[in-house]
């Protein structure tokens, strides 16, 4: 399970935290990979954005905690690359014929995710991504 959050920024997810945390603690077989992608940046490659980066890969380190969230979760600066992310996830699970996407949130992040499906769904001889939707 490849669950991917996208917020502007930390505060807004700081009431889910708990919940993700106690997911990530009874998960003892590794199947659920979280995501966290915080896209409120003035610009990609500020000074704020980058130091944030810094401090989470290094205080990261053995820990394997996010210093942000204590959460094994990845914390990522910036808009997901759907596309990027659906082959990745293709590749590494070329044994599965379909693979359900299920994104919740704007009208434009549900086609985003949907378009990125049909893209990644024009590689032959790899999984299928059936992709399902709630707009709010």
């Amino acid at each position: 399970v490849y669950f991917l959050w996208i917020c502007p920024t930390h505060k807004n997810f700081e009431w889910f935290i708990d919940v993700l945390r106690n997911v990530e603690d009874k998960d003892v077989n590794g199947v659920l990979e979280i995501h966290i992608f915080v896209t409120q940046f003035f610009h990609k490659f500020d000074l704020r954005t980058t130091m944030l980066y810094i401090c989470e890969k290094h205080f990261r380190g053995d820990r394997g905690r996010s210093m942000f969230t204590n959460l094994k979760g990845v914390n990522h600066f910036g808009r997901p690359n759907f596309g990027a992310f659906l082959k990745y996830v293709q590749k590494k699970h070329k044994e599965q014929d379909d693979i359900g996407v299920f994104s919740c949130g704007p009208a434009l992040l549900n086609k985003e995710v949907r378009q990125s499906c049909i893209e990644a769904n024009r590689s032959r001889d790899e999984p299928h991504y059936v992709h399902k939707y709630e707009t709010f």
